[in-house]
């Protein structure tokens, strides 16, 4: 998920979270070793412990953003969507405080997600 949250100032912090199974940590080492970017976090002290990549605003804004429009590789659920559209937003338009971001009504959607499950299988990424 990409965390958009108000600072203690009224400011935004920004961060990308990926949240997996302890057991599937190498999938994280490997993502982060050829990004170069983001901290891993392992929790062992759940019922089902987890790992987590977490990429700071810095890392998103000057690497990862630009790889995934680059690409055209976008997130595949409207939440997903949702969060990446404003952070977009947030960064585009450099907003700095949390009141003055936009409604997600409001805003110009990047990438329009599939109607239909044909359309998703036809999604370039998908192919080999």
């Amino acid at each position: 998920y990409i965390q958009i949250t108000k600072t203690t100032k009224g400011f935004i912090a920004i961060k990308l979270v990926i949240s997996i199974h302890l057991k599937d940590i190498s999938t994280l080492e490997y993502i982060r070793s050829v990004l170069n970017l983001g901290k891993i976090t392992i929790y062992k002290d759940n019922k089902s412990p987890t790992c987590k990549l977490i990429i700071n605003k810095t890392d998103l804004q000057e690497i990862l953003f630009p790889l995934l429009l680059h690409h055209n590789i976008f997130f595949l659920t409207e939440t997903r969507n949702n969060q990446f559209n404003t952070a977009m937003v947030i960064l585009d338009k450099d907003i700095k405080r949390f009141d003055l971001i936009p409604d997600i009504n409001n805003m110009v959607k990047i990438f329009n997600l599939p109607v239909d499950a044909v359309d998703y299988v036809k999604l370039s990424f998908f192919k080999n």
